[in-house]
């Protein structure tokens, strides 16, 4: 399938997601209900198409954002902040690929439905929170 077809598949289940006798079908074809979920947020423009297929903490997380955040994470800036100590102590940010990082860095970096920002991440990391387990730098 191309990527029209894909969005045009999740536009169509949005908008049969109450044809019990197509929703059964997908299911008895081998599509699970959580994915199903997904591609109805797709196609109701709820969840970029780009987290679709991606099943990680960090997609996760991302698709508990406003679509407009999403979008800018995935299109304009590529990632988003982690913060974290640098060898020297002193405090440093990174843009990273929320599909990449850890548990503690997900953790860290999202908040309910929100992005932290960078003093929030701080204070995160200051209140005994989990660090995350790879080095802050790449």
């Amino acid at each position: 399938m191309t990527i029209p077809q894909i969005l045009e598949f999740c536009e169509n289940a949005a908008r049969r997601i109450d044809d019990s006798a197509w929703v059964d079908s997908l299911l008895a074809g081998g599509m699970s209900r959580q994915f199903l979920a997904i591609v109805v947020r797709v196609g109701n423009h709820e969840v970029h198409p780009a987290l679709l297929c991606e099943s990680g903490l960090g997609a996760q997380a991302m698709r508990k954002l406003p679509m407009a955040l999403q979008t800018e994470i995935i299109e304009k800036t590529k990632g988003v902040p982690l913060v974290s100590k640098n060898m020297a102590g002193y405090w440093e940010t990174t843009i990273e690929d929320p599909m990449l990082m850890n548990q503690s860095e997900v953790e860290q970096v999202f908040g309910d439905g929100t992005v932290r920002t960078k003093e929030e991440q701080r204070a995160w990391l200051n209140s005994g929170s989990p660090k995350p387990a790879r080095p802050p730098s790449r």
